[in-house]
């Protein structure tokens, strides 16, 4: 017989049953590109995520407003940070430090998440989260960008006795007319438990739009007229 969702949640550590209710406070979300911004470049996005959480098929679901923001150091290494924040019976938010380095121009860059995030739980007050992964970008056409991402989330309890390792992908596409300098970025996304949350949780699914904005950054040149036309 399998485990009710009560029973399995209380064979799990308190930072991680933690992590489990606060599915939004993970930020797992990426609303990124394997695109760099060019040195002194600046983009800013906001976003809006529903993020779900699945247990013997039922799902506890809340919503993550998200911010972020990122600077170009040179060509090929970003600085960013991130905020995310859910309004629900227990409250949570996190920030991120997110640098991004590109490992293939325009095509593939590693990414670096690392920061902690807050909850209102008896049982702990915050837990550190790392994000390791990498990003695929593929321009589909001019106004339409895929956006593959894979990425490991390792959540430590704020005693560092207890961790966590999460599996999770993310889906995404930009929208936005040639040359624009704001985009749209719907996305999904998925993370799954590999240890002991996995007796609290099957799984989260996470859906979500983002709007960006950049600054600093020249519109690509026109293309040259063909000789004869």
């Amino acid at each position: 017989m399998m485990p009710t969702s009560s029973a399995r949640a209380s064979r799990v550590p308190g930072c991680l049953v933690a992590l489990a209710l606060l599915p939004a406070a993970c930020a797992y979300s990426s609303y990124q590109s394997a695109k760099m911004l060019p040195m002194g470049g600046t983009q800013l996005t906001a976003a809006v995520s529903s993020y779900s959480a699945y247990v013997d098929g039922n799902n506890n679901g809340s919503t993550a407003f998200e911010v972020m923001g990122s600077r170009g150091l040179t060509d090929r290494l970003e600085l960013g940070g991130k905020f995310s924040f859910v309004n629900e019976e227990e409250d949570g938010y996190t920030l991120l430090v997110v640098p991004k380095y590109s490992l293939s121009p325009d095509t593939l860059a590693l990414t670096m998440p690392a920061g902690v995030m807050f909850t209102s739980q008896d049982d702990t007050d915050h837990i550190y989260e790392l994000f390791p992964g990498v990003i695929y970008t593929r321009q589909i056409s001019p106004d339409f960008e895929l956006d593959l991402a894979g990425q490991v989330l390792v959540a430590v309890n704020s005693d560092f006795d207890d961790s966590e390792i999460y599996l999770g992908t993310n889906v995404g596409v930009a929208l936005s007319p040639h040359g624009a300098a704001w985009a749209f970025h719907p996305e999904v996304g998925l993370l799954v438990p590999t240890g002991d949350a996995a007796d609290t949780v099957d799984y989260f699914i996470q859906f979500g739009l983002g709007f960006s904005y950049k600054f600093g950054v020249a519109p690509p040149a026109a293309a040259a007229p063909v000789a004869g036309l």
